[in-house]
Parts: structure tokens; sequence; C-alpha cells
């Protein structure tokens, strides 16, 4: 075995003198870039949804459960649940918040969205004018569901110290095509500030030391127990084999960092801070990789 070069010795000489590689690499230089571009001028120019007032919020979790407590005395033997986005509910908060209870109590199993939802949710587009009940249904039961809850959110605003909040909530079944159970609700409240922050904030998220604490702690051991793999690729005495290996770790690596640290790429500083991680990741994938090398000599 040619152990007197170290493994990323051998990796790159091969990546220096292959030329599809470069090409390989271009391509995907230009891809990764052209999608950082147009992920940022969306950011930055595309739609933004509108954000509720912590009042506006609290008015909204003070009005749920009566509407939970009304839907499990009209759900009958319906089970399976379409939620359908409310009607002017220009943040989404309201139908958001109320498909969450439901999952959380459940008292429906709720269907996930469709694939047009959460990419018309992901890119802060407007859910589009409000299909009529027979459409909902119907596509309903295409994907399965007992039932529809649909409505209209009629107002949700706070002005002088008290918030008001009015929704129809509509309960439509699949079976009879017919609207089992709605009902107009109503209630006004003084606004409290420090209560339930929202929808996404109710279990607190990790902070950014624990994050990056984590992030280290499976970049150590991914290769340690995998290291039987590293022999059988070491094995095989392949400049190809190593450097796949090591653009395997090292795209784990990246990923995880973009789950766990948060990296957007928003700015140049988290781009610098993603990349200083990654080659901390190269780096010790190389010598982890180096040092079994030396060990089967």
């Amino acid at each position: 075995m040619r152990s007197s070069r170290s493994i990323l010795v051998r990796s790159l000489w091969w990546a220096g003198t292959c030329r599809p590689f470069w090409i390989t690499l271009w391509g995907v230089f230009l891809l990764a870039a052209f999608g950082w571009a147009a992920g940022w001028l969306w950011r930055e120019f595309g739609p933004r949804r509108p954000r509720l007032s912590p009042e506006r919020r609290q008015v909204v979790q003070a009005l749920l459960p009566e509407v939970l407590r009304d839907l499990h005395r009209a759900r009958g033997g319906m089970r399976r649940l379409v939620v359908a986005p409310f009607i002017n509910d220009t943040t989404g908060y309201v139908t958001e918040f109320l498909r969450e209870r439901l999952e959380q109590t459940g008292l429906f199993d709720v269907a996930d969205r469709s694939l047009a939802e959460k990419v018309r949710w992901k890119l802060n587009l407007s859910p589009g004018p409000a299909e009529p009940l027979d459409q909902q249904l119907a596509r309903a039961r295409r994907r399965g569901a007992d039932a529809v809850l649909c409505g209209e959110v009629i107002a949700l605003e706070s002005l002088d110290g008290q918030s008001l909040c009015r929704l129809r909530v509509t309960l439509a079944g699949v079976a009879d095509e017919g609207v089992r159970f709605e009902k107009i609700y109503e209630t006004k409240q003084t606004a409290i500030f420090g209560g339930a922050a929202g929808l996404g904030e109710e279990l607190p998220g990790l902070n950014p030391t624990q994050r990056l604490l984590g992030w280290a702690l499976a970049v150590l051991l991914l290769p340690i127990l995998t290291v039987t793999f590293i022999r059988q690729v070491l094995m095989r005495e392949s400049n190809w084999a190593n450097f796949c290996a090591l653009a395997i770790y090292t795209t784990v690596d990246g990923l995880l960092a973009a789950l766990l640290v948060g990296a957007s790429f928003a700015s140049l500083t988290a781009g610098l801070v993603f990349l200083g991680l990654l080659g901390l990741a190269l780096l010790y994938n190389v010598t982890v990789m180096t040092q079994v090398l030396r060990t089967m000599a």
C-alpha cells in the first residue's frame, strides 16, 4: 500500500489532473451560485408575509379552545380532516395555529398540506382565491379525507388596548357533501404582553452555542462510528475512492451545519462562517483517514 503520501495529497493530486472533475466542479459551482443568488433576490425583493402583533396572536389563542370543543361535538364519525386556508387570513397564522392545535389534541387525523400549498407557504405567496366548498370537498375525497374545515377571518384587529377576533368556522362532510357545523365566533380581549409568542415558538429552540456543539459532536463521531467503511475504502488503493469518501463525509458535515447551526447564507458573514466550519470538517476527516491509513500500513 502506498502509505508515504497522505490521503489529502493523493486526493488533491487526482482531482488536479482530472479534467472531467474540473468541468463537473465548475458546473456545480455555477449551479450553487445561481441558486444562492436566486434565493437572496427572493428574500430581499420577493413578497413578505405580514406578521401579527402579540395582542392579535393572544386573542386568536383565546378563541381557539371554544372552537375545538365545538368541533369535538360536531365531528361524529369523521376522523381524517383537510384544513383549507381561511379566507382573509393574510398572515396564515389562524389557519396554521388551528391546524397545529388539531394535530396536538388528536381530535382529527389532519392531512398534510399539498405540495403546492407548501411551496406557496415557503415562498410567502398568497394562497389565492378561496375555492367553492364543492371543489374543496372533491379535492378532499381524492385525498381520502372525511371532512373539510374551512372558514373566514372576519375581523382580527387591535386598537386602543383592545383586541378583537371574529371567525367563521365551517365543518363539511365529504360523504354527504353537506355542512355539518358552522358558527361565527367572536371574542374581545385587553392587550396583555408577554403571552404565548405564537406558532413555532411554544417549544424553545436550541441556542447558537448548543447548535454548534451538537454539530461538532456529530462531525467528530461520524468517521469514528464508520471506521469500517473508511478501511474498506482505503483497501481499494484508489484515489477516486478516497476523494469520493472525503466528499461524502464533508457534504454530510455541510448539511448538518446548515441544519443545526442554521446557516442561511443571507449575509457574507453567514457564508464565511459556513465555509470555515466546512474547512474544519474537511481537515478533521482528512486527519482521521490518514490515521486509519497509517494503522493499516
